[in-house]
C-alpha cells in the first residue's frame, strides 16, 4: 500500500474522512524521509470513540535486531499519543519522547522514532529540533476536538442520527443504526 494513501476499516457507506487522517499522511511523509517508509499505514477509530493510527515499520529499516527482535510498529491515539508497538513476543509499548507528545510535529515524531529504533528504547534522543517548516497542529488539535464533541446514540454510539421536532425547545433524535429514539433540548 502507499503510504500516503490510508487504509481505514470503516464501514464502506462512511464516505467521511477521519479527523486526523491529514496529520498522519504529513507523519508517513516525515517517516519516509528519515528512511523508515511504513510499509503500510491507517487511521480508525474502532469503537467510535477514540481515535487510532498505525504505521506498520519495515523489518529491513536497518535498525538493530536486539532492539527490535519481533519487528515493530509506531501507534497513535488522540489520549496517549505516540507509542512504539513492539510486534510479536511480549507486545510491549513503549512512548516515545515528550516532545512527540499526542500532536507533535510531524518531523520530530519521525525522528523520535528513528532515534528509539536505532538507539534502544534508553538511548539516546534528539530532544526537540528546529525546523523551518511546521505543520499546523492547531488544525488537527481543533478537528478532533470537534469530532469527539459530535452528537452520538447512547444506544451504540453511531453519529448517523436525523432529528425532528417535538415539544418546544425539544427535538427527538433517531439513530439510523440501531434505531433508538430520544429527546434532546434544542
Amino acid at each position: 500500500m502507499n503510504p500516503t494513501t490510508t487504509e481505514r476499516e470503516t464501514d464502506e457507506a462512511d464516505n467521511d474522512s477521519l479527523p486526523h487522517e491529514d496529520y498522519m499522511a504529513a507523519v508517513a511523509d516525515a517517516l519516509t524521509a528519515q528512511g523508515i517508509e511504513p510499509t503500510t499505514w491507517w487511521t480508525e477509530t474502532p469503537d467510535g470513540q477514540q481515535l487510532d493510527a498505525y504505521f506498520q515499520l519495515p523489518t529491513d529499516s536497518g535498525a538493530p535486531a536486539e532492539h527490535w527482535p519481533h519487528g515493530v510498529g509506531l501507534g497513535w491515539d488522540q489520549y496517549t499519543g505516540w507509542t512504539l508497538i513492539e510486534r510479536g513476543g511480549g507486545q510491549n509499548v513503549y512512548p516515545l519522547s515528550s516532545e512527540a507528545g499526542i500532536y507533535g510535529q510531524p518531523l520530530q515524531v519521525a525522528t523520535d522514532a528513528w532515534n528509539r529504533l536505532f538507539h534502544g528504547i534508553d538511548g539516546w534522543m534528539a530532544g526537540p529540533i528546529c525546523m523551518t517548516q511546521r505543520y499546523d497542529t492547531e488544525r488537527i488539535i481543533q478537528a478532533v476536538k470537534a469530532w469527539e464533541t459530535r452528537a452520538t446514540c447512547p444506544e451504540c454510539g453511531s453519529d448517523d442520527l436525523s432529528s425532528a421536532p417535538s415539544d418546544r425547545d425539544v427535538a427527538r433524535v433517531t439513530c439510523a443504526d440501531c434505531g433508538h429514539q430520544w429527546k434532546e433540548e434544542a
